[in-house]
């Protein structure tokens, strides 16, 4: 039996910086799309603890574009 991991705000946002790092180094859309991919689900998963999806404003300190 699967035990739910308890949501982990700290962690969260250095993965989303480490994802957005990542994904803007890429050279190919491929490679970007992956990225992406795992920002889009980190952020998913911050609206879903926070209320709103404000996980890009918390790992650089400004809203997404």
């Amino acid at each position: 039996m699967k035990h739910a991991t308890e949501f982990n705000p700290e962690k969260t946002v250095i993965a989303y910086r480490k994802a957005i790092i990542q994904r803007d180094a890429q050279t190919t859309a491929k490679q970007r799309a992956i990225f992406e991919s795992l920002a889009r689900r980190l952020c998913r998963s911050w609206e879903k603890w926070q209320g709103e999806d404000s996980l890009h404003e918390m790992a650089f300190g400004e809203p997404v574009e």
